[in-house]
């Protein structure tokens, strides 16, 4: 899924969609939304009954109507291996995901710096993150939301928790309250949708990052 895609910044968008069939017959979508009244950017949401689907490939989308809200889908954005499961829902799904199921090229950075990868389209505005062994292997981290009274907030560390990074998800913006870099530069890119310009901050630190712009956030970190 391409991360600089052309939506109306009004038009609520769902990401990593799918639809799924309920045991009554009924239909309700799922995905991550962006540009939706009263719901905050990069949430995870499901949808109320699907009213009506319909497949529009002169603008390579699929429109999901529900009862109060009409969502327009790139079809390149469908979370496929979760339609697998209900391939009866779109008409021509096979098709579908022939023309349009592209494996995702994460963004690389060399050895001795962090990159993490923030988009819209991702719950929490989470998307990657890349950090290079001694060896020049990207090395394995875990991710995940913590759920609090007040605030959530997210988590990225790898298994040695060398790199451990942590932020408030707010209002198309993060704000970090712990940074471990093990020493080495961070840097932060934005993949999201045209329509996000995502604020970055810390206590010392404060950036706005365009699609398609990546910045050296802070040069090290003790």
């Amino acid at each position: 899924m391409k991360g600089n895609m052309t939506m109306e910044t009004e038009t609520p968008v769902l990401w990593k969609w799918y639809i799924e069939k309920l045991g009554n017959g009924k239909l309700r979508a799922h995905g991550v939304v962006t540009n939706h009244h009263g719901v905050m950017d990069s949430t995870l949401i499901h949808t109320s009954r699907v009213m009506f689907v319909k497949t529009d490939i002169d603008n390579d989308e699929m429109v999901i109507t529900t009862k109060n809200t009409v969502y327009h889908c790139k079809l390149s954005a469908c979370r496929f291996e979760k339609q697998d499961e209900y391939p009866d829902v779109l008409e021509n799904y096979g098709c579908i995901k022939e023309r349009y199921c592209i494996p995702e090229t994460e963004p690389d950075i060399e050895q001795g710096k962090v990159l993490l990868v923030l988009a819209d389209y991702d719950e929490y505005y989470f998307h990657s993150l890349c950090v290079k062994n001694s060896v020049g292997d990207p090395e394995k981290y875990n991710s995940n939301a913590h759920l609090g009274m007040f605030q959530d907030s997210y988590l990225i560390y790898t298994n040695d928790h060398r790199i451990d990074l942590r932020y408030f998800p707010g209002d198309r913006r993060i704000e970090f309250y712990s940074i471990e870099t093990n020493g080495m530069p961070l840097y932060i890119e934005n993949i999201g949708s045209c329509s996000l310009i995502l604020q970055v901050q810390n206590r010392e630190s404060y950036y706005t990052l365009k699609p398609g712009e990546r910045i050296c956030f802070m040069d090290q970190y003790e």
